[in-house]
């Protein structure tokens, strides 16, 4: 068995229930991060991509990063438009996508963060 961190932040104020909340429901929840409390890799406030938004090519700053982790990249569609296994701080080049807005994936061991990408 693993134990896990939750962080999740909603939003009460929005309701999918004719405005009428029930014990239990779900509210919007705006963002999810989770992992195992033991693992040695991405911790969650300690990833930067810049600049963003950019125009194709982005840093991304992992300091504290011990293990090998992988990107993800998925358009609005949920496609998957780029794919790299990585290790530290990197750059990556995403100048032949079309513009718009992208979801990336960090992951390592246990660990998944999720961050929104823009591309000008």
């Amino acid at each position: 068995d693993k134990e896990y961190n939750l962080s999740v932040e909603y939003d009460q104020y929005i309701s999918a229930n004719n405005g009428i909340f029930t014990d239990n429901g779900l509210s919007a929840i705006n963002e999810i991060l989770f992992g195992p409390t033991n693992i040695s890799g991405i911790t969650g406030d300690k990833i930067n991509i810049f600049p963003n938004p950019g125009t194709g090519i982005f840093e991304i700053i992992a300091p504290d990063v011990s293990n090998r982790y992988n990107i993800n990249i998925y358009g609005m569609t949920g496609n998957l438009v780029f794919n790299s296994d990585t290790e530290g701080n990197t750059k990556i080049n995403l100048s032949g996508l079309p513009k718009g807005i992208y979801i990336i994936k960090f992951e390592t061991g246990g660990f998944i963060r999720y961050e929104k990408l823009i591309l000008e």
